[in-house]
């Protein structure tokens, strides 16, 4: 190579990654709030759905509330092995697939956060198998696992330090429009709504 020739520019374009901004701890419990509100609409819903009959004798049985209630729990104590298994079923199968369909469950839309690979990978069903399963252990610890950041380089809690996974804020469409080149905004401009 002769020194005195300019260096040939490459044709690949040097485009900058975007910042992603970590999730804040508020939008994480909220997004999990509006979940669990959620799946335990979906759950009361089954609930109905299966045990109608058994409910409604229950209350048109002649007695004090006092009776009709201890009849109901006894009722749903001798049924709660089933229930917590189709609660777990419920609640597992949605957070799996949502987070592995499209890195959202339906709270985390709702406010604009996503999990991701800290690796920049597509997370894949184990990770999120085994993300769920932390965070249902957490819950049974009454989330105080939860309280504690175990990496606070990515701000990661235990259930997504040992998974590989950060919750992060979904770029605005203005900051992702800022990162792209005018070929793209064009090609963008081209696609029909």
């Amino acid at each position: 190579m002769n020194m005195n020739e300019q260096p040939v520019e490459s044709p690949v374009k040097d485009n900058q990654p975007i910042l992603l901004h970590f999730a804040p701890v508020w939008k994480r419990i909220l997004a999990y709030i509006v979940d669990m509100a959620f799946l335990k609409t979906i759950e009361i819903t089954m609930i109905w759905i299966v045990f109608s009959n058994e409910i409604n004798a229950i209350y048109e049985m002649k007695g004090t509330f006092e009776q009709q209630y201890q009849l109901m729990t006894n009722f749903f104590m001798g049924h709660s092995d089933l229930l917590l298994i189709a609660m777990i079923i419920v609640e597992a199968s949605y957070f799996v697939l949502m987070w592995f369909g499209g890195n959202q469950t339906l709270g985390m839309k709702l406010l604009k956060i996503a999990v991701i690979d800290a690796s920049n990978r597509k997370l894949n069903i184990l990770m999120c198998i085994l993300r769920y399963f932390l965070l249902f252990l957490a819950g049974q610890l009454l989330y105080i696992p939860l309280i504690f950041v175990v990496n606070p380089v990515y701000h990661q809690r235990i259930h997504d330090f040992l998974t590989g996974t950060v919750v992060v804020e979904v770029p605005k469409h203005e900051d992702l429009e800022k990162e792209m080149s005018e070929e793209e905004k064009k090609a963008m401009d081209e696609i029909p709504d």
